[in-house]
């Protein structure tokens, strides 16, 4: 099973209530640091322009791969049904707490782990 997370590139305009032959000739259109007119005041000659920061080269583009890629496995034929498989995890990423911020530096989940005779952990790791 694989779960990929994606920008995607189809653009689907909403124009607010404007139709769409208004909102082209106010600037509402997907182009590079397009100028957009906010409030069309029809009193008045004066216009409220804002250019906006668009990068269209930057659309559909994956600048960090998110991919994961897990089994989902029955209980081995060699483990007893009446025997406890215990989950432990790695979670966080390498560096100190500042390096890492709004992350975690590496810790174990569960941190503490019991476990008797018998039972078996199953140790998952990832991260960079």
């Amino acid at each position: 099973l694989q779960r990929r997370v994606r920008v995607s590139s189809g653009i689907n305009a909403e124009y607010g209530g404007l139709s769409a032959e208004e909102a082209e000739a106010r600037g509402y259109v997907f182009e590079q640091d397009p100028v957009v007119q906010i409030f069309k005041l029809d009193d008045s000659d004066a216009d409220i322009n804002h250019e906006l920061t668009i990068n269209t080269n930057q659309y559909g583009r994956t600048f960090e791969d998110r991919s994961h890629v897990f089994q989902i496995k029955k209980r081995p034929d060699d483990i007893p049904a009446e025997s406890k498989i215990h989950n432990l995890n790695v979670r966080g990423k390498r560096g100190n707490i500042v390096q890492t911020y709004p992350g975690v530096e590496y810790d174990y989940q569960q941190n503490r782990l019991e476990a008797n005779a018998g039972d078996y952990d199953h140790i998952q790791w990832t991260g960079a």
